[in-house]
């Protein structure tokens, strides 16, 4: 969608806080990514046009 290149992603991800989330507990994932949906919108509205909508926003 950004067209990016493969090795940009994997720059702004290990640039993330989000970076080392293997060694996350499932607690800390959880927060982050309610954090994550819940900043999604803005005034009700979804920033992402609705695009992960039909994302499951649940830590496996």
């Amino acid at each position: 969608m950004l067209q990016l290149e493969r090795s940009q992603v994997g720059g702004i991800i290990q640039r993330s806080e989000c970076a080392g989330r293997t060694s996350m507990g499932r607690a800390h994932r959880a927060a982050l990514l309610k954090e994550l949906e819940e900043i999604r919108f803005e005034d009700g509205r979804p920033i992402d046009g609705g695009i992960l909508d039909r994302v499951a926003f649940r830590v496996m």
